[in-house]
């Protein structure tokens, strides 16, 4: 005759093995009677967890969205979008914020910022822009061309915005009205 035990190994606190037959919870290799219910509530209760994390972090905020810096020697733009979402028929203000190697705003210059988009079909007030304190700012404005009986699903668009060799993008979505 056989003996079959079930296991599980959870991601709680520290690795956890639980033997469903005789309803124990090993941690750290010392057994801790519990029961079948409290078992499968720990399992339950980190999907949750791990569920709204995942969740949250996935989700639009709606509030001002920055991109990275980058790293290294020269001059930096670092992005940063009023929203990270567009709607149809709806804008976004994009700002650049550029410094120079020693981390200073740099000095105001005309047309030297240019802003481009993976997704053609969103439309910049102005796509070489003016640096003024060290900053350039655009809008970008989208219409969605599909129909409403037929919406595309939202599509990520990555906005660049380059300056004398420094680069950088920010990921925003498009979300058609009827979608």
């Amino acid at each position: 005759m056989y003996n079959y035990k079930k296991t599980l190994l959870l991601p709680i606190e520290a690795p956890q093995i639980i033997d469903w037959g005789s309803c124990h919870v090993v941690t750290e290799g010392v057994a801790h009677k519990v029961s079948g219910i409290v078992a499968i509530k720990k399992v339950l209760l980190s999907l949750l967890i791990a569920f709204i994390c995942i969740f949250s972090i996935g989700c639009s905020s709606g509030k001002p969205v920055y991109s990275e810096a980058a790293s290294g020697d020269g001059y930096k733009v670092r992005l940063m979008v009023s929203n990270d979402e567009i709607t149809n028929g709806g804008s976004i203000s994009v700002t650049a914020y550029v410094t120079d190697p020693n981390g200073n705003p740099v000095p105001d210059e005309d047309n030297v910022v240019f802003f481009a988009c993976s997704q053609p079909d969103l439309d910049f007030d102005d796509q070489k822009c003016d640096i003024k304190n060290g900053v350039a700012a655009t809008t970008v404005k989208w219409d969605d061309d599909s129909s409403s009986e037929d919406p595309d699903p939202p599509v990520p668009a990555i906005i660049t915005a380059t300056y004398k060799g420094a680069v950088t993008t920010i990921q925003i979505v498009l979300i058609s009205e009827a979608f």
